[in-house]
């Protein structure tokens, strides 16, 4: 928004406009102050509520209390930018949790929009629950996810927040979907997301040796870790995963690697993700429910066809059978057909992932940010005019 002018004011509860505080700070205290600082943004353009600070800072120090802190920081920061759009006749754009508190308030706007970072909760809730219901193995791993926490269901703003907009952005088709079943009827803009594809080479030649499916993320049944796990199973011998993940994986579904070759890389950096998936013939993700699937358009940068589901953001940028595959969710038996033909012709494979590539050029953060500042503008334009 600070890139097209678009920008009133920010609203936070921690801003760190003087570069000397990173040069000054600790290494530890610079992982905190790095993502709360922009060139772009002048300290002038930033209001901070300290009152939404203290509670992140008491949080940090009261683990049982920690989530309730975050519900009313978030609060605190909704209702300030409220008030602060109110007084410069500003359009109010909140986002996810701080959207509900934010638009409730009783302040005069000129707009309510909201850019959705996630699916709203109650369906994805309701979603679980039917797959708790169809997969009771994968019981634990998804009653640990966000959307089925104590928390997250108290929050008015998950409810209130799609209902109440003029005006909607999110990154995918998926969440839009969502957006609907959760209430909204303001209308809805959907901006994929972008992929560096400075640090996402792409390869030159095709990947040799055994025939290798990639999986980047948590290995959790959200992301359909059973679903996959089955249908490379026919495959055996003929094939092998890796997964690449920064979280720990459910001894639930690990206890059902058997008779497959699996190999668990953790924490690799992002550069060296890029250079490992190069050696794969295709990444996997067979999520039942993603706000967007980064991994997606990381797989195709590197020149790695993808393999995702019509509940993922890759629906909005791959065509099927050309530069990726998109399918329904649970369709074991059609990830394996496509492995299957993945395998008598790699080199089939290998020129989807150099599709892949081109599709992807165009999906640039600068050009996401340009993308986002245009719908922003249609969106508030129209609501003036309702």
């Amino acid at each position: 928004m600070a890139e097209v002018g678009q920008l009133e004011q920010l609203v936070t509860d921690a801003y760190f406009s003087d570069e000397r505080w990173v040069q000054w700070a600790p290494s530890f205290a610079r992982r905190y102050i790095k993502p709360r600082r922009h060139p772009l943004i002048p300290g002038a353009s930033v209001t901070t509520s300290y009152r939404a600070a203290a509670y992140e800072l008491f949080g940090r120090f009261t683990v049982k209390r920690k989530q309730a802190m975050l519900n009313v920081k978030d609060q605190a920061i909704g209702v300030l930018a409220a008030k602060i759009a109110e007084r410069t006749e500003a359009h109010l754009l909140a986002y996810s949790y701080y959207a509900g508190a934010a638009f409730a308030a009783p302040c005069r706007v000129r707009s309510r929009l909201l850019f959705q970072v996630h699916p709203p909760v109650a369906p994805l809730r309701s979603l679980y629950l039917e797959e708790v219901q169809r997969e009771p193995l994968a019981r634990e791993s998804l009653l640990a996810e966000a959307e089925m926490q104590p928390h997250l269901q108290e929050l008015e703003s998950e409810t209130k927040a799609p209902v109440i907009a003029e005006g909607i952005i999110c990154a995918s088709s998926f969440t839009r979907r969502m957006l609907i079943k959760a209430g909204a009827t303001a209308p809805i803009k959907v901006v994929p997301y972008g992929v560096d594809a400075s640090t996402y080479h792409c390869r030159t030649t095709a990947p040799v040796g055994r025939f290798t499916v990639a999986f980047i993320g948590a290995f959790t049944q959200r992301k359909g870790a059973l679903y996959l796990l089955r249908a490379l199973r026919p495959l055996g011998q003929h094939v092998r995963l890796v997964i690449y993940t920064r979280a720990t994986i459910d001894p639930a579904l690990q206890a059902e690697f058997h008779g497959l070759e699996v190999e668990i890389k953790s924490g690799l950096s992002n550069s060296a993700l890029a250079a490992d998936i190069a050696r794969c013939h295709v990444m996997i993700l067979p999520s039942i429910a993603e706000g967007f699937g980064l991994a997606i358009l990381e797989a195709m940068a590197c020149g790695v066809p993808a393999i995702c589901t019509h509940n993922t953001g890759g629906a909005d940028v791959i065509t099927n059978g050309q530069d990726g595959f998109v399918l329904p969710i649970r369709a074991v038996d059609g990830v394996t057909e496509i492995l299957e033909k993945g395998l008598r012709d790699p080199e089939l494979f290998y020129e989807i992932g150099q599709k892949a590539r081109k599709t992807i050029e165009g999906l640039t953060w600068t050009n996401y940010r340009t993308k986002f500042a245009q719908a922003y503008r249609e969106l508030y334009t129209k609501a003036n005019f309702l």
